[in-house]
């Protein structure tokens, strides 16, 4: 009986832990879920998959696949006492590693960015140079063009004075 008893009260403490892992998850989220609004409910979402995710397993594990009451309010005590004791010294320091994380994800999209704006101006100019070339080429086309009809209409016209009118003789 009293290995039985060790058993279940070594269960019910490691339901404790199973708690406090819970809520460091919760709080681990919370910057980021106020620093990015919109990706809110994606975080909320991650965090029931792994809370339930983590008890379904620990239930299956510990508890042989029976629903025991006690693991339950060990997990539920466990949120509590993290909560209670350790969230609010811990805040400061997750506010801190997440503003270096966001710090550390802008100095990387930076030269990315950069980048993209060096694209987005080359395709621009490559736009316009290849329209002022057909523009260039029309130009030059019609220009050809009108100096060929011209010249066609001096020589229909009659013979020029100079010295091309003298080798002709």
């Amino acid at each position: 009986m009293g290995g039985l008893f060790s058993q279940q009260l070594l269960t019910f403490g490691q339901s404790v832990l199973l708690g406090l892992s819970v809520g460091i998850l919760y709080d681990l989220l919370r910057p980021f879920r106020l620093l990015l609004p919109r990706i809110a409910p994606l975080l909320d979402a991650l965090f029931c998959a792994a809370a339930g995710g983590g008890s379904f397993l620990f239930l299956l594990r510990r508890g042989s696949g029976e629903l025991r009451g006690f693991l339950i309010v060990g997990a539920l005590g466990g949120v509590v006492l993290f909560f209670c004791a350790f969230s609010e010294w811990l805040r400061p320091v997750w506010k801190f590693w997440t503003d270096t994380l966001m710090w550390m994800v802008h100095m990387l999209i930076r030269p990315v960015r950069r980048i993209k704006n060096f694209c987005k101006k080359t395709v621009r100019q490559g736009k316009n140079l290849f329209y002022f070339a057909r523009k260039c080429y029309t130009i030059r086309r019609t220009k050809w063009g009108r100096r060929r009809h011209t010249w066609q209409e001096k020589r229909k016209s009659g013979p020029r004075h100079g010295p091309a009118s003298r080798r002709s003789l």
